[in-house]
């Protein structure tokens, strides 16, 4: 077998066969298997009927089949791991403005060559007939990844589609390839032509995600934005390349450098990684980066763990460098988490030693043990004092009562007690102030 598939997908593939279909997987599954990286999204287009329900009769034996558009023929559904999009070959035509105006026509007679024609990368474009066990690639994806090259499929529709200028943003970055001098210029008239201000911001989102979360050097990324001139798009980002640090080391530079560093320090952990790489990519922008996360999502809670993290980066070092007490610390992880703080802070510094052999990040390393033996390196402290303990004391309940436990905690914090019984002595003296 000229790709290897998971056991578990093999069923489903001969029960499509026996019924006279070809399954061919398509698109990132066999480019990622080409470079040996393994996938759990899986693609197959299925030639040899146009009748969707057909299609979905055999599916419906194997799991819960989602259709998610009629008129595109696309079928989504589960096995075990795996997350399979199942379809009919397609064409498709630009009928109106934006990522999402084309007319979709699926045929049975549809050959590869014709179905793989409206991809957007040669890369992209590469099929694995499962019956016949052959790689079909009618554009040389094969080539261009031995070569390292990121080239279209087709000059005159790449550009119908101007989400593909922040694909190749991310596809350049992750799999380090070089663009193409046609796809830079299809690029530049995708910016050119206004296209870019029709995508929703979600999508866009999605692009810098994949960049963020996947890309050895997610700078590189960046740094086609600016080169495709896309950078007008986002203010924060281009003004950055005209103002200097405190280093006198220019901005866009200096945050880029941080941003790869930061790459290497991902921890797997899909959700606190992206928060962290959006902090470096927003940590000198005013604002605390505020303006620019709105052009990119609509997520409040992603938009104020980022804010959170750039408000508290320089934080450790301060407080490593005054030498802060525990009720410093307390405070600090009522507003931060510090487990989620100091990668960020630490990436920072790391980009500006970079040139030091075996460097250790002192604050840290003080600041992580302090606030692990104050066991809030991941927390906040929980609050002594609860109102069954007013309760307790006599008071009744009422509207003061959040106003006195309030001040408790805060006294909890500058460490007035440690622990419950110190905190009922602290509490029976209040209440007689």
């Amino acid at each position: 077998m000229l790709i290897a598939l998971p056991l578990t997908l093999m069923p489903l593939l001969d029960a499509l066969i026996a019924k006279k279909m070809t399954p061919v997987i398509v698109g990132g599954y066999v480019r990622d298997t080409l470079l040996h990286v393994y996938s759990k999204d899986i693609d197959i287009e299925v030639y040899g009927t146009n009748n969707i329900e057909t299609l979905k009769t055999v599916l419906n034996t194997f799991g819960t089949v989602h259709e998610v558009g009629r008129s595109f023929g696309v079928l989504k559904m589960r096995i075990d791991e795996l997350s399979l999009d199942i379809s009919l070959p397609r064409t498709e035509s630009k009928i109106a403005p934006g990522h999402k105006g084309f007319r979709v026509n699926t045929a049975q007679q549809l050959d590869f060559s014709a179905a793989a024609r409206r991809r957007d990368f040669t890369i992209n474009a590469i099929g694995y007939n499962t019956v016949t066990d052959t790689l079909l690639d009618p554009y040389g994806g094969q080539d261009d990844l031995k070569n390292g090259l990121l080239r279209e499929v087709d000059a005159n529709t790449f550009v119908e589609d101007p989400l593909r200028l922040y694909r190749a943003m991310q596809f350049a970055a992750r799999f380090n390839l070089h663009i193409s001098d046609s796809l830079h210029r299809l690029c530049r008239t995708i910016v050119a032509s206004g296209e870019l201000q029709t995508l929703p911001k979600e999508r866009i989102f999605e692009e810098f995600r994949k960049l963020l979360l996947n890309a050895d050097k997610p700078s590189e990324g960046i740094r086609l934005l600016k080169a495709f001139g896309a950078l007008r798009y986002f203010d924060e980002l281009d003004a950055m390349a005209s103002q200097t640090c405190r280093s006198q080391k220019n901005l866009f530079d200096h945050t880029l450098l941080t941003l790869d560093t930061m790459a290497s320090m991902r921890r797997g952990d899909a959700t606190k990684d992206l928060v962290a790489m959006l902090a470096i990519l927003c940590h000198k922008m005013p604002h605390e980066g505020k303006t620019f996360l709105h052009r990119l999502t609509q997520h409040p809670a992603l938009i104020d763990a980022v804010s959170t993290l750039v408000r508290y980066n320089r934080y450790p070092q301060r407080m490593y460098d005054a030498q802060s007490g525990s009720a410093e610390i307390l405070k600090l992880s009522v507003n931060v988490c510090i487990a989620d703080l100091l990668p960020v802070a630490e990436a920072i510094a790391r980009k500006c030693h970079r040139h030091t052999d075996h460097y250790r990040f002192e604050a840290g390393i003080w600041l992580a043990e302090k606030a692990q033996a104050l066991h809030v390196f991941y927390h906040p402290p929980k609050p002594l004092l609860q109102g069954r303990d007013l309760i307790a004391q006599g008071l009744q309940p009422s509207k003061s009562f959040k106003t006195l436990l309030n001040d408790a905690y805060n006294a909890q914090l500058r460490q007035e007690f440690t622990c419950k019984s110190e905190a009922i002595a602290w509490l029976q003296t209040y209440i007689k102030r």
